[in-house]
Protein backbone atom coordinates (compact mmCIF):
# COMPACT_ATOMS: atom_id res chain seq x y z
CA UNK A 1 0.00 0.00 0.00
CA UNK A 2 1.57 2.97 -1.09
CA UNK A 3 0.85 6.93 0.41
CA UNK A 4 -1.27 8.27 -1.74
CA UNK A 5 -0.05 12.02 -2.04
CA UNK A 6 -3.11 13.72 -3.38
CA UNK A 7 -5.07 12.82 0.23
CA UNK A 8 -2.15 14.66 1.86
CA UNK A 9 -3.26 18.37 2.59
CA UNK A 10 0.10 19.48 3.76
CA UNK A 11 3.50 20.00 3.07
CA UNK A 12 5.21 16.58 4.08
CA UNK A 13 8.75 18.15 4.84
CA UNK A 14 9.43 20.87 2.83
CA UNK A 15 10.66 19.34 -0.05
CA UNK A 16 13.35 18.17 1.10
CA UNK A 17 13.93 14.88 -1.78
CA UNK A 18 13.91 13.34 1.82
CA UNK A 19 11.49 10.55 1.52
CA UNK A 20 12.44 9.14 5.07
CA UNK A 21 12.54 12.39 6.77
CA UNK A 22 9.02 12.96 5.26
CA UNK A 23 7.51 9.98 5.94
CA UNK A 24 8.73 9.92 9.55
CA UNK A 25 7.58 13.56 9.90
CA UNK A 26 4.41 12.61 8.29
CA UNK A 27 3.79 9.30 11.07
CA UNK A 28 4.96 10.53 14.30
CA UNK A 29 5.52 14.91 13.73
CA UNK A 30 9.12 14.67 14.14
CA UNK A 31 10.74 17.08 12.39
CA UNK A 32 14.04 15.71 11.11
CA UNK A 33 17.37 17.92 10.57
CA UNK A 34 18.88 18.33 7.24
CA UNK A 35 21.00 15.63 6.29
CA UNK A 36 22.92 17.76 3.81
CA UNK A 37 24.19 19.25 7.70
CA UNK A 38 24.01 16.36 9.90
CA UNK A 39 27.38 15.91 9.76
CA UNK A 40 28.87 19.73 9.88
CA UNK A 41 30.61 19.42 13.15
CA UNK A 42 31.53 16.15 12.87
CA UNK A 43 35.05 16.87 11.02
CA UNK A 44 38.51 15.52 11.95
CA UNK A 45 41.88 16.38 11.19
CA UNK A 46 42.69 17.45 8.13
CA UNK A 47 38.74 17.70 6.68
CA UNK A 48 38.29 14.13 7.11
CA UNK A 49 34.33 14.03 7.45
CA UNK A 50 33.27 11.44 10.32
CA UNK A 51 37.31 10.26 11.30
CA UNK A 52 40.50 11.34 12.52
CA UNK A 53 43.45 9.87 11.29
CA UNK A 54 46.50 9.96 12.65
CA UNK A 55 50.04 8.33 10.78
CA UNK A 56 52.96 7.49 13.43
CA UNK A 57 56.24 5.92 11.97
CA UNK A 58 57.01 2.80 14.00
CA UNK A 59 60.09 2.83 12.60
CA UNK A 60 62.84 0.78 10.65
CA UNK A 61 62.31 -3.31 11.12
CA UNK A 62 63.74 -6.32 10.31
CA UNK A 63 61.15 -7.79 8.60
CA UNK A 64 57.71 -7.79 8.36
CA UNK A 65 55.70 -9.19 11.46
CA UNK A 66 52.92 -11.43 9.88
CA UNK A 67 51.03 -11.37 13.34
CA UNK A 68 50.16 -7.58 12.39
CA UNK A 69 48.01 -9.05 9.67
CA UNK A 70 45.57 -10.11 12.58
CA UNK A 71 44.70 -6.42 13.75
CA UNK A 72 41.34 -6.65 11.88
CA UNK A 73 40.13 -9.26 15.10
CA UNK A 74 43.10 -8.33 17.33
CA UNK A 75 43.11 -4.38 17.30
CA UNK A 76 39.95 -3.03 16.58
CA UNK A 77 37.07 -2.31 19.25
CA UNK A 78 35.47 0.88 20.96
CA UNK A 79 37.95 1.63 23.47
CA UNK A 80 41.63 0.41 22.02
CA UNK A 81 44.37 3.25 23.28
CA UNK A 82 41.74 6.50 23.07
CA UNK A 83 40.56 5.11 19.41
CA UNK A 84 38.32 2.56 16.50
CA UNK A 85 41.00 0.57 14.70
CA UNK A 86 44.59 1.00 14.88
CA UNK A 87 45.93 -0.36 11.53
CA UNK A 88 49.80 -1.20 10.70
CA UNK A 89 50.85 -0.92 7.73
CA UNK A 90 54.63 -1.00 5.86
CA UNK A 91 56.50 1.13 3.49
CA UNK A 92 59.59 0.65 1.54
CA UNK A 93 61.15 3.95 0.54
CA UNK A 94 63.33 2.59 -2.30
CA UNK A 95 63.45 -0.14 -4.73
CA UNK A 96 64.66 -3.90 -4.05
CA UNK A 97 66.25 -4.13 -1.17
CA UNK A 98 65.48 -1.16 0.46
CA UNK A 99 64.99 -0.22 4.36
CA UNK A 100 61.09 -0.84 5.43
CA UNK A 101 59.58 1.31 7.77
CA UNK A 102 56.48 0.45 9.98
CA UNK A 103 53.53 2.63 10.48
CA UNK A 104 50.35 2.75 12.60
CA UNK A 105 47.31 4.37 10.85
CA UNK A 106 44.99 5.25 14.22
CA UNK A 107 41.49 5.88 13.23
CA UNK A 108 38.85 7.59 15.27
CA UNK A 109 35.26 7.77 14.44
CA UNK A 110 33.55 10.14 15.70
CA UNK A 111 29.99 10.62 16.91
CA UNK A 112 28.31 8.96 19.47
CA UNK A 113 29.63 5.55 20.93
CA UNK A 114 25.44 4.36 21.50
CA UNK A 115 26.40 4.85 25.38
CA UNK A 116 25.48 8.35 26.07
CA UNK A 117 29.26 9.08 25.24
CA UNK A 118 30.23 11.51 22.21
Amino acid sequence: MALDSSKVVEDLGGGTNDKWAEAVGFFTGFKAPNRNDLFDSLVGNEGIPLMKVEISDVGYVDYVDTEDMNWLYENAGSDIKNTDFVIPFYHAKGGAGSDVSMYRARITLLGSKGDGRV
